[in-house]
């Protein structure tokens, strides 16, 4: 399934005709977030399972942070980062942080593990993270968690996107209706007795210390084909938000099932379509909106010459695609992202 995957930064030691190696990234959702020194206390935790579990997979030789930030009072933000450019080692990149969003109501922990040379270490470095994920949801309550290969486009869910939906609404509505599934869920305990033990939906269906479940789809990340997510959205119906998904030239849905769960608990579901397929051609209203968003950036400064990196939301860089040598200042970025209605987290 890696061929779905991408948004990982291209190390020197990879060839030009040799796609990215995969990124694993984890995160787990904490409401009212403002709450009781929540981030901080889920950080302490978050960090030293980082450090135990992921950072001995650079080898013996882990790099020293080049960006360590600790929460404050005054800045309860952190981030840590590492990177080892030279590849040996079973990772070759790794980072943990916290982003607040939603005007800093949610918050969210988040940790990536970018691969290194060796590409069959992915379930490896993928069980690691899982464990990380795990671990880290214990006591710390979590409305929701993920594991994804490939940075998908938090704090939305891929099911949010799918779904039209802002993440403040749907983080806001965590403990009534799911959030979204991927190969690895974390459910909140105000959900958990509500799904449906479909068969071979999942694998591992682990109680979580402090209350939840962690749902895992299948044995191996490469298990997690479109027919595994039929399962888990068969499974997860009872539980997930009412509405009809849609592809969406925001992302690459890969892995929603494009069902309204409200029909399929009726029973009047016989159809679960997924994956990629033809977009329906932008409207009137959007052709013009994005006329004048051109018009404002050419007057305002906003274009450059530098295509937006890995970091900028797939559906901006699908619009200024490498070939084209032409991108947007962050300030564009955060105006048409506004535009397109896309989340971005609040990392200040």
């Amino acid at each position: 399934m890696t061929d779905d995957l991408e948004d990982t930064v291209l190390p020197f030691w990879v060839r030009d005709d040799e796609p990215e190696p995969p990124a694993v990234y984890a995160r787990v959702y904490l409401d009212h977030a403002w709450r009781d020194d929540r981030i901080e206390s889920a950080w302490r935790g978050w960090r030293a399972l980082v450090d135990q579990r992921l950072v001995p997979l650079f080898g013996p030789e882990a790099p020293a942070p080049y960006i360590e930030e600790e929460p404050t009072a005054a800045r309860p933000l952190a981030r840590v980062e590492r990177d080892d450019p030279s590849g040996a080692g079973i990772i070759a990149a790794l980072g943990c942080e916290t982003h607040r969003f939603a005007d800093g109501e949610q918050a969210f922990l988040q940790v990536y593990a970018g691969l290194g040379a060796d590409r069959g270490r992915l379930d490896e470095v993928v069980e690691a993270v899982l464990d990380v994920l795990r671990d880290g949801a214990a006591g710390v309550d979590a409305g929701y968690g993920e594991l994804t290969v490939g940075r998908g486009s938090p704090p939305r869910t891929g099911l949010d996107i799918a779904l039209g939906r802002s993440a403040a609404d749907s983080a806001g509505a965590a403990r009534a209706a799911l959030r979204g599934y991927e190969w690895a869920t974390i459910c909140p305990a105000e959900l958990a007795d509500r799904i449906d033990p479909v068969a071979g939906a999942f694998t591992e269906i682990a109680p979580i210390a402090g209350g939840g479940l962690l749902l895992r789809a299948t044995q191996t990340i490469n298990g997690w084909t479109q027919d595994a997510a039929r399962r888990v959205f068969r499974s997860l119906t009872p539980v997930l938000p009412d509405g009809l998904p849609r592809r969406t030239s925001a992302a690459r849905l890969t892995r929603v099932v494009f069902a309204d769960a409200a029909e399929a608990r009726a029973g009047r579901v016989t159809d679960l379509p997924i994956g990629p397929g033809p977009l329906p051609p932008p409207g009137p209203d959007q052709v013009s909106a994005l006329t004048e968003f051109v018009s404002q950036a050419m007057r305002h400064g906003w274009l450059t010459t530098e295509p937006p990196d890995e970091s900028a939301p797939e559906a901006i860089r699908a619009l200024f695609p490498a070939e084209m040598g032409m991108g947007l200042t962050p300030e564009g970025q955060r105006q048409l992202a506004e535009l397109l209605g896309l989340d971005l987290p609040d990392s200040t």
